[in-house]
């Protein structure tokens, strides 16, 4: 998934210590404790989210995102 790589990359460029997806929201990058939204990116729909899921998580930690709705991995 480009979109991916492509924040993978800015958050290694930006030495950001977190990366946020969340529906309905662009990516933000949390660079000095601070949340930075990133204008450039598109709003993440449902669709991306599970797409992103699918590559990153194991299906145990996709159980725990559906059902505490957050995962930190």
């Amino acid at each position: 998934m480009e979109l991916l790589d492509n924040l993978f990359d800015l958050t290694r460029e930006k030495d950001a210590t977190d990366l946020h997806c969340g529906e309905g929201h662009k990516p933000f990058l949390r660079i000095r404790d601070i949340l930075i939204e990133q204008l450039q990116y598109p709003v993440f729909t449902e669709q991306d989210l599970a797409d992103i899921s699918k590559r990153l998580l194991t299906p145990k930690q996709i159980e725990q995102l559906q059902d505490k709705i957050d995962i930190d991995f």
